[in-house]
């Protein structure tokens, strides 16, 4: 066998230059990648905002879509100098994008985002109060240059425009709005809301600083004022102390109609709310002095029970709050009422009159 180096030296040559090309295509790639370069401020780190919201809120029955359920804002940080604390700064134009950090998914509509809550969604809105309503987007590279009225307005020309969602002293709101009906409790839980995205890099974390618990206020008075008449008595008709005048019934009406829910009622004295006696105040009279030695009970026909009066709230477990039982999922009534009772040996007479409220409560 005859070796030959001539062809072996043409056999490497071959393979050097096979790879040649290649080689020289990604060495023509990377400037692309450095260009597109993105960073954190100087705490290296995305800006995290956590918004409060009321603890316990209540939706009425017949609310419309759209209402709003709870709404919370919250003002970012300043910059802090030259290299700012917050944000994400790209040399080129780069990308946006929001993540929705609640169940249900990252799909938008209307700029209202799901919560994974049937009946309930909610609105990320930044400085421009404007609700956030696309998923994805692109910023110019002019967006991160200050001086050019985009993302840095307010800084010095020729720094780096860090960018977060509201910007500087910008603010940053999320509203939670009532998507269908809503007939029982619900707990929406602290923790991340939406998440914002710079260059593939997280710029701001959306939170929720408090669990809120959303109350569907399921049925609906159909008697929301009652006149209750008790008439003139006589004061001599009182003749010792607990003494009562004839009772005067009147209905409190419910709509609870396709809805299961356990109805509970407090009353409170509209005169003096921290009363929580079984003893209605009198309202001040300016015509005549009012009576003396006399107030007013409201009894609960069902079971002859005077009511207490307590907080206007319809929190459960509310101070002196009756429940009344299981709707039956129609329109239904409660009967009570009215009458004169002494509260001393001796009643003088005048004006006697007294207002309460009722607050419903479903459970």
């Amino acid at each position: 066998m005859k070796w030959s180096p001539g062809r072996g030296c043409r056999v490497k040559i071959k393979r050097v230059l096979a790879l040649a090309p290649l080689l020289l295509c990604v060495l023509m790639l990377m400037p692309n990648r450095a260009l597109a370069a993105c960073s954190y401020g100087a705490a290296q780190a995305a800006e995290v905002l956590n918004v409060t919201m009321p603890a316990n809120v209540t939706i009425p029955r017949d609310a419309p879509l759209g209402t709003v359920i709870a709404i919370g804002t919250i003002t970012s940080a300043a910059l802090g100098g030259t290299t700012p604390t917050w944000g994400v700064y790209c040399d080129s134009a780069s990308t946006y994008s929001y993540t929705n950090m609640m169940p249900g998914g990252n799909t938008v509509s209307n700029a209202i985002w799901p919560t994974g809550m049937a009946g309930i969604g909610y609105q990320l809105m930044g400085n421009t109060g404007t609700a956030v309503s696309t998923a994805s987007g692109s910023l110019p590279a002019s967006y991160f240059n200050t001086g050019s009225g985009t993302g840095c307005p307010t800084q010095a020309a020729g720094q780096k425009c860090y960018v977060t969602f509201a910007g500087p002293l910008g603010k940053t709101t999320v509203k939670f709005i009532n998507t269908g009906p809503l007939t029982g409790s619900y707990t929406i839980p602290a923790g991340d809301v939406m998440q914002v995205w710079i260059g593939g890099m997280l710029a701001t974390d959306v939170r929720l600083a408090n669990s809120i618990q959303v109350l569907g206020q399921t049925c609906a008075v159909t008697t929301p004022s009652i006149p209750v008449t008790l008439g003139n008595i006589k004061s001599s008709v009182f003749t010792a102390t607990g003494t009562k005048s004839p009772a005067v019934p009147f209905t409190i009406g419910l709509n609870c109609t396709g809805v299961a829910t356990n109805v509970g009622i407090t009353f409170t004295d509209n005169t003096n709310t921290g009363n929580t006696t079984n003893i209605l105040s009198l309202t001040p009279s300016t015509a005549l002095p009012n009576a003396t030695g006399v107030g007013i009970q409201i009894v609960q026909q069902s079971n002859g029970t005077a009511v207490k009066y307590g907080p206007d709230s319809a929190v459960a477990g509310n101070v002196n709050q009756i429940m009344l039982g299981a709707s039956n999922s129609s329109v239904q009534s409660y009967t009570f009422s009215g009458q004169y009772i002494s509260t001393a040996s001796k009643v003088t007479g005048g004006p006697a009159n007294g207002v309460a409220t009722f607050t419903m409560s479903y459970q």
